[in-house]
């Protein structure tokens, strides 16, 4: 919700880590999808995480890539934002691709430069609806937000993280392979946060390796 094509989010609750999560739970619902893997970036892991939490029987495996979890280890952009900075992975125009791929990969996304453009300037028309998104996550009641306590979700996981990431540090990463009890961490030497695009072959190799694992767990 609040991302993409989808509709725009009517009320905060939509765009909470829980609200999220349901709306995730629906689609499987549509889709007649009892379990699945869930694969998650960035706020996408903590929606993934808020789902196994809530919802266990609707997951057989996690991948968390570049994940956040509730209290995101400190970094400078962590501190810019705590500090009341201004979002930095909002863009004003399209003319803000170079910035945010500087912040957000390690290493040259192998995307056409029109791509970068016209990806960036739909962000930067959407900025309103992603600032109403991103209020109505840091803000969320706490049965709301991502789950504090992970010790309960015993899905198996598969952490995936960029030790260059400059938006969520590496170090969170690491403590979430500590606080889920089944839970293995692949660190991507050289990139940052967005591994899916600047080590697709890798990542797809990984993912794939681990969907294989999971299918041998599932009954």
């Amino acid at each position: 919700a609040g991302h993409g094509e989808s509709a725009a989010i009517t009320e905060p609750r939509q765009a909470t880590a829980r609200g999220q999560a349901e709306a995730v739970v629906r689609l499987l619902d549509h889709l007649k999808v009892e379990r699945a893997i869930l694969c998650g970036t960035s706020m996408g892991g903590g929606v993934a995480l808020r789902l196994a939490h809530d919802m266990p029987g609707r997951v057989t495996g996690l991948v968390l890539i570049a994940s956040v979890n509730a209290a995101p280890a400190d970094n400078a952009f962590m501190r810019r934002l705590r500090s009341g900075g201004e979002n930095e992975l909002l863009a004003h125009h399209e003319d803000d691709g170079d910035r945010l791929a500087s912040l957000i990969s390690a290493r040259p996304l192998p995307v056409p430069r029109a791509i970068q453009r016209y990806a960036t300037s739909r962000r930067a028309i959407a900025r309103a609806q992603l600032e109403r998104v991103w209020d109505a996550w840091i803000n969320a009641a706490p049965d709301h937000e991502v789950p504090r306590v992970l010790g309960g979700i015993k899905t198996p996981t598969l952490i995936v993280h960029g030790d260059c990431d400059r938006v969520i540090d590496i170090a969170t990463a690491h403590r979430l392979a500590i606080e889920l009890p089944a839970a293995r961490l692949e660190v991507l030497s050289g990139v940052g946060h967005m591994p899916h695009l600047e080590a697709p072959r890798p990542m797809a190799r990984i993912i794939g390796a681990f969907a294989d694992e999971v299918a041998k767990l599932s009954p």
